[in-house]
C-alpha cells in the first residue's frame, strides 16, 4: 500500500510541475537482412527456402544494395532494372525484406517455386 502511495505522490508531484514525460517520436528503422531472411523462410518453408537462400547468395551474398557492374541489376535478388521492385514497396532501394518480397513473387511467378528458378540459375548461370 505505501508503494502505490509512494507512486501517487510522484506522479502527482509531475503532474503539477508540468514535468510530465513527452511522447517518444517515432524512429523507423529499416529491416536487417536477417528479418529478410526469416520473412522469406516463414513464407516458402524450409525446402523452397533453402533454394531461395542459396539463389540469393549466388546472387548477391545477400546484400540489398549489391550491384552488378556490367547489368546494373540491383539487390537482394538482383532485379533488372532495380526499379521493377517498387512494386514490392517504395522502400525498394534500402528495405531487404521489400526486396526479397519482390524476389519471392517474381522466382514464383517466372519458375513456379524457388528450387526450380534455382536448378535454371545453376544450369544456365541465370535466372
Amino acid at each position: 500500500m505505501k508503494a502505490i502511495l509512494l507512486a501517487v505522490a510522484i506522479v502527482v508531484s509531475v503532474w503539477n510541475t508540468g514535468l510530465e514525460a513527452k511522447p517518444r517520436p517515432h524512429v523507423h528503422r529499416t529491416p536487417t537482412v536477417a528479418q529478410a531472411k526469416a520473412y522469406a523462410r516463414e513464407r516458402l518453408g524450409a525446402t523452397q527456402y533453402r533454394c531461395f537462400y542459396a539463389l540469393m547468395q549466388r546472387e548477391s551474398r545477400w546484400n540489398p544494395r549489391a550491384t552488378n557492374r556490367n547489368s546494373g541489376a540491383y539487390g537482394i535478388p538482383q532485379s533488372l532494372p532495380g526499379s521493377k521492385m517498387r512494386t514490392a514497396g517504395k522502400d525498394w532501394r534500402t528495405n531487404p525484406i521489400t526486396q526479397v518480397k519482390w524476389g519471392i513473387r517474381y522466382v514464383n511467378g517466372r519458375y513456379g517455386s524457388a528450387c526450380k528458378a534455382y536448378r535454371h540459375a545453376l544450369e544456365r548461370g541465370w535466372y
